[in-house]
């Protein structure tokens, strides 16, 4: 019942979050639909691609990689060390740089696709497309690596014969059809990211909220009231997660009533996002429980959504080579979000449940500190 009225009192006193959510979920929205305009010269756009490539296998996997797409796709692919290919691709000389894995083939024969590391910076649109190419030769290249069934001479001959015969190594030539669908993924990848950021922007409301009343004294004069300080806490994170499902709630609404195919179900992206929103809000309110100014709450969690999402890869993947960057990149939950987006969409059959449990643990963390915190509070007030 406590819960109750400070439900009802958080929505009479933060009506703003309430807009907020709804006019965020109209902007996730937009943003999706902006991108919508790829793919409507998918084949004409393709032949302008120029590509990096860095082949780290050497083996007639990645060598047919290489064929299908200067052959099929038409694209430039240059060769280089990664160095020399971040130079051409920051001077927008190519497109995207494209990694082949050690053991790209070897796996593959042990029925272990590794996945291409995919670098791009804003060429969207040639993103997109090279992105869903990829798709489709990674879905072909499975399919014959299965078929080998761990004979390297097999699969060499199958991909001789899909070169010989210049057919495409998917099963289906990417129609219109096709190439709607896979730039839809793109779409939601890109909307993805931006959904991380702006969804701490509702935390900084309840952050504020919080921390006024703590400061003017409400905060503590509850405990004289049958209202106790945990059943302040507990209703507002429940008004605050509520308002923040409005925020993404409307975009995978969108998605389904037009059934849009993003390259997983939609109760997958509804899971991973609202983990996420869990673990910001509780970062939120974590600073709000902290002796804190109202400036330095709102630097840090708008600091802390800006850079989590450069570092975590939420724009574009971060590459192996850069090192202990992408040693920092692991530690951020963004990082696991689109882990789960990207690998999903780039094999069906990718195991989420680590990053699953990984992103529900950050969750669990951020809410244990959270109490730890509350707790000293209220014992020292």
């Amino acid at each position: 019942m406590n819960i109750l009225i400070m439900l009802k009192n958080n929505f009479l006193k933060l009506k703003s979050a309430l807009f907020a959510g709804i006019g965020g979920a109209l902007l996730l929205i937009l943003i999706f639909t902006s991108v919508n305009g790829l793919g409507k010269e998918a084949e004409q756009r393709s032949t302008s691609i120029s590509v990096g490539l860095i082949d780290n296998d050497n083996s007639e996997l990645s060598k047919s990689l290489k064929l299908y797409l200067e052959k099929k796709q038409n694209m430039i692919v240059k060769q280089d060390s990664y160095e020399n290919l971040s130079n051409l691709l920051l001077d927008r000389r190519i497109s995207v740089i494209i990694e082949v894995p050690e053991s790209f083939q070897l796996q593959a024969l042990n029925g272990n696709m590794q996945n291409l590391i995919f670098t791009a910076l804003d060429d969207y649109e040639n993103s997109a497309f090279t992105q869903a190419y990829l798709n489709t030769f990674m879905q072909g290249a499975d399919i014959l690596s299965k078929s080998a069934d761990g004979d390297l001479d097999k699969l060499k001959e199958s991909l001789s014969n899909s070169n010989e015969f210049n057919t495409k190594l998917n099963t289906k030539s990417l129609d219109a059809t096709t190439n709607a669908s896979l730039v839809s993924e793109f779409q939601f990848q890109f909307t993805a990211g931006f959904f991380m950021m702006l969804i701490f922007s509702i935390g900084i409301i309840f952050s504020l909220s919080i921390s006024k009343d703590k400061y003017s004294g409400t905060y503590f004069r509850i405990k004289a009231t049958p209202i106790k300080p945990v059943d302040y806490i507990i209703g507002t994170s429940i008004y605050g997660l509520f308002t923040m499902l409005l925020f993404y709630s409307g975009l995978i609404i969108y998605i389904g009533i037009f059934n849009i195919d993003i390259g997983f179900p939609l109760w997958l992206a509804f899971l991973i996002f609202t983990l996420f929103s869990l673990f910001a809000l509780g970062f939120s309110i974590l600073l709000a429980l902290l002796n804190l100014s109202n400036n330095a709450i709102s630097t840090i969690i708008l600091g802390f959504g800006t850079i989590s999402n450069i570092l975590g890869g939420a724009y574009f993947p971060i590459s192996d080579e850069v090192g202990s960057i992408k040693n920092l990149s692991i530690l951020m939950p963004n990082y696991w979000l689109m882990d789960i987006i990207r690998g999903v969409q780039e094999n069906p059959d990718y195991n989420i449940l680590p990053a699953i449990l990984i992103l529900s643990l950050y969750v669990v963390l951020i809410y244990l500190i959270t109490s730890v915190i509350f707790a000293n509070n209220t014992r020292k007030s």
